[in-house]
Order: structure tokens, then C-alpha cells, then sequence
């Protein structure tokens, strides 16, 4: 299949003269302005786009700003045409952002091999790209594995060293608590018995903290554990957070990449968002299950995907099970994170979402 190049020039003898010249090797889309430039690269994106600077309507510099700024277009390569000649004009159109500089008049064969010349280029830097996103993923799954796996380490060691010693001093205190009753002096029992109390909080919460860090809460189900959790953050944090869903017949990795995700959501909604309620809602639909959770916090900027709020690592863990993270956020406004995958047996299909 040739590679497709979109002309941008409003002089119709210099798009024919172009599209002839370039016809035996390409399939070129002439079009006259910078509008009907951008409108077809973002509905049909070309392997290069070839542009006029002096248009009517939007200009070439003006087409090259746009491109840059569509995620489906940023990348295509673009050699700007120009009457105006020198090192200043070609550095100025290089500076803008563009991939070469063409000055007229030109001849057929540097035409063509400056576009040959940045098509392989282009091919070059989308197969770099490709492989370092295949790098970072792997490595970004190998931690997010290493994460869970000294979760449950943690979690074990408090259940089984901890949590034990908390067991055993609790029952110690107790018979200290029975041998003093009646003996010893009223502020002495009323010590031990607000230290009874603290001791058995304490031991409380060493096991909630035990049980959310290990993944044994999914043993129930994936549908009981989100339950679960939405009752322990409504009741730890004095906010209303209700759940409603399904029973979804889900691999044990699509279930635990959908409860950490909970987990999180629920987790930033209370401590950066400051919401009051919260909702998590877990259904099928479609060939898709989706798992949506609202809260009415304050919301964050869209853009802040490295301060720490955990969208990458959501969005890590369900690309690994084939998924998809949405989230939609106002300041102000609060956040709703969608997060959805084909259902078991489901055809495959484009599930892209993004952040807004």
C-alpha cells in the first residue's frame, strides 16, 4: 500500500504540478487551504502532510500549530513549501516546528527525496516509540506485580506476627484485668480498662489495614469485596459511600486490577478530593464490563497525572488485563473514573478512553 501525502497550496497549478509529480509513488490528497488541511488530517491522518506557508484561511504555520496539538496528528511528519528563501526563513519554519523546509522553486528528484527522506524517518522514530512504550510497560507491570507481591508480604506479617501479638497481649491484659477486679484501686482498673479499649482498636485496625492490603478479600468475589470496602471507607472515613453491581464471572487478575483501582479511586476521592459521597458501581453491558466510581470532591486538573493522584498506575493495571481508564474531572466538580474491559468471551474492539 503507498504512503498517503496530504498537499496543502492554494495555487491549482502548483497542487497539479505537485500531485503529478508524486502520483507514481504516493496517493496524494491535494486540498486548496490550511482548513481543509487539518479537517482531513484529523479525519483520515496521511503518512506526511506537505504545506503552502502563505495560504488564505489558516496558513501553513498556523495548519502546523494545530497538527501539533491533536493527539492523532502531533506526530506526522511535515515539510513546509515556501517562496521565501535564506537561512533565516528555514529556520525560522524549523523552529515552528515543522520537519523540513522546501524552498521554491524545487526541483522533481529533491522533492521526492526529501520526502522519501523523512518518511523513513518518520518509520523510524514510530518504531523507537513503539519499542520504548513496550519497554516502559513491561517494566511498568513488573513493578506494579513486585507492589502486590509486597503488599500481601506486609499484610501477612501483620496478620500472622502482629496481629498474634496484639492477640496475645489483649488476652494477657484480660487476666490481668479479671485478677485485679475488686482489689485493686478504682483508677487502676479504669487504666486497664481504657488500655483494654485502646488495645482492641488498635487490634482492629492492624487487621483492616491487613485484610486491604492483601488480595484474599477477593476470595468472596469481586462483587462482595467492592462491597466490602465501600462499608469499611464509609465507616473509617464518616462519609456516605454506596455500591451497587453484579455478580461479573471475571478472571482473578481482572478482579484484582479492578479492586486496586477501587481501592485507589476511593482512597484519592477522600484524601485529595475531600468528598463527602461517593459511589461505585460494577455492571456489565454490551460485551464490556464497567466499573464507574463518582464522588462530588473537588476535583483536580486533568493534566496533574504525576502529582501522585495514581492515574498512570490505574491505567498501567488495566492495560495489562486489556482495559481502559477514563476520567472525567472538573476543579470543583468532583471526579468520575470509568474503568472498563471486554467481558469473558466478548469480541475484541477499540475500548480507548482518556482524561478530560
Amino acid at each position: 500500500m503507498r504512503p498517503r501525502i496530504l498537499l496543502a497550496d492554494d495555487n491549482a497549478d502548483m497542487r497539479d504540478y505537485i500531485s503529478s509529480l508524486l502520483r507514481a509513488d504516493y496517493e496524494v490528497t491535494a486540498v486548496a487551504d490550511g482548513h481543509e488541511a487539518l479537517t482531513e488530517s484529523l479525519r483520515n491522518p496521511p503518512a506526511h502532510v506537505l504545506s503552502d506557508v502563505m495560504m488564505p484561511q489558516m496558513d501553513g504555520f498556523e495548519l502546523l500549530t494545530a497538527l501539533r496539538s491533536h493527539e492523532k496528528t502531533r506526530m506526522i511528519p511535515v515539510v513546509m513549501l515556501s517562496a521565501r528563501a535564506g537561512e533565516e526563513a528555514k529556520v525560522e519554519g524549523l523552529e515552528k516546528g515543522a520537519d523540513d523546509y522546501l524552498v521554491k522553486p524545487f526541483s522533481a528528484r529533491e522533492l521526492r527525496a526529501r520526502l522519501a527522506s523523512q518518511i523513513e524517518l518518520a518509520k523510524l522514530r514510530s518504531e523507537l516509540l513503539r519499542r520504548t512504550q513496550a519497554t516502559v510497560q513491561n517494566l511498568a507491570g513488573r513493578l506494579i506485580n513486585a507492589h502486590d507481591e509486597e503488599r500481601n508480604k506486609i499484610s501477612r506479617e501483620l496478620h500472622d506476627d502482629i496481629g498474634q501479638r496484639l492477640a496475645l497481649l489483649s488476652i494477657t491484659l484480660e487476666e490481668c484485668i479479671q485478677e485485679s477486679h475488686g482489689s485493686a484501686p478504682t483508677a487502676q482498673f479504669s487504666k486497664l480498662s481504657a488500655l483494654r479499649k485502646d488495645l482492641e482498636e488498635i487490634a482492629r485496625s492492624v487487621h483492616e489495614l491487613s485484610h486491604g492490603l492483601h488480595s484474599s478479600a477477593l476470595r468472596v468475589g469481586l462483587r462482595a469485596a467492592l462491597k466490602g470496602l465501600c462499608s469499611t471507607a464509609s465507616e473509617q472515613q464518616h462519609i456516605k459511600v454506596s455500591f451497587e453491581g453484579d455478580d461479573l464471572p471475571l478472571s482473578d487478575q481482572a478482579s484484582l486490577s479492578l479492586f486496586r483501582v477501587a481501592q485507589e479511586a476511593l482512597s484519592n476521592a477522600v484524601r485529595h478530593g475531600q468528598a463527602k459521597e461517593v459511589s461505585v458501581k460494577l455492571q456489565a453491558d454490551k460485551g464490556l464490563v464497567r466499573m464507574v466510581i463518582s464522588d462530588n470532591g473537588k476535583g483536580f486538573d486533568p493534566g496533574a497525572r504525576s502529582s501522585g493522584l495514581g492515574v498512570v498506575s490505574m491505567e498501567e493495571r488495566l492495560r495489562m488485563i486489556g482495559g481502559d481508564l477514563k476520567v472525567i474531572t472538573r476543579l470543583g466538580k468532583g471526579t468520575q473514573i470509568s474503568a472498563q474491559l471486554r467481558a469473558p468471551g466478548a469480541p475484541k474492539g477499540n475500548l480507548r478512553h482518556g482524561c478530560s
